[in-house]
């Protein structure tokens, strides 16, 4: 029996960036169910949804909790068993990409697929200087019931939900595996200035290594590397 998929997309101030994913989304083979939680955007990103998107299962927080309260709302409505996570900002996402990663996923049998993206060119210098950064990207296909376990730590920072995600998979020897995606992920710089940019790249990098550390920093990417990467 076909997989079917539940998308979940957390989004702050993501109008009109959302749009373009969750045009792509929509059309996604096995993909049966949208969820997007916004997280108290102060722009209009849930009712430029609502009016282009009337199908998509939109929750709207009234204050921003962060990605971690987001995602845990996104989880505890979605209905199937396999979750399709990704970012609001992606730029070029390519059905047939995301629907071959969909596959490998499936035919695999993985427990997580994550989707590596290209990266802007504030991001290039940032995963240069870090390596392995990549592989704490959010955009991955992924065990509801392995989510569900990780939100379970009350401790969890927000931007140290993919720390906390790979954790687990490596603590449990999950059977994992690397996709390429010709997408691009945007900085904050691309997104909000330079100023502002940096003020929350700073304070997610600080969420990141407090969560990780640098010895499993260290160890993550050379689990990850050791995986099979396929484009």
């Amino acid at each position: 029996m076909v997989k079917k998929y539940s998308c979940l997309i957390t989004a702050y101030n993501e109008n009109p960036r959302i749009l373009e994913v969750l045009k792509a989304v929509l059309q996604i083979k096995n993909v049966s169910e949208v969820v997007c939680v916004d997280d108290g955007s102060s722009d209009n990103t849930s009712s430029v949804i609502e009016s282009n998107f009337p199908m998509v299962k939109l929750i709207k927080h009234k204050v921003n909790k962060g990605k971690v309260e987001a995602m845990k709302t996104a989880v505890n409505v979605s209905k199937n068993e396999n979750l399709l996570l990704l970012d609001a900002d992606l730029v070029n996402l390519k059905i047939q990409e995301v629907e071959r990663a969909l596959g490998v996923f499936e035919n695999n049998n993985l427990d997580c697929l994550i989707m590596l993206t290209e990266a802007d060119k504030y991001n290039k210098f940032i995963r240069k200087i870090f390596k392995g950064t990549s592989y704490v990207a959010g955009d991955r296909i992924i065990k509801k019931e392995i989510l569900e376990k990780v939100l379970l730590d009350r401790t969890l920072k927000n931007y140290g939900l993919e720390i906390a995600e790979n954790k687990y998979l490596i603590n449990n020897n999950n059977n994992v595996a690397r996709f390429q995606l010709s997408a691009i992920d945007l900085g904050k710089n691309s997104k909000y200035g330079f100023i502002k940019g940096t003020i929350g790249e700073i304070k997610m990098w600080r969420d990141i290594f407090s969560t990780a550390g640098i010895k499993f920093l260290l160890e993550q990417r050379k689990f990850f590397k050791n995986k099979d990467i396929i484009i």
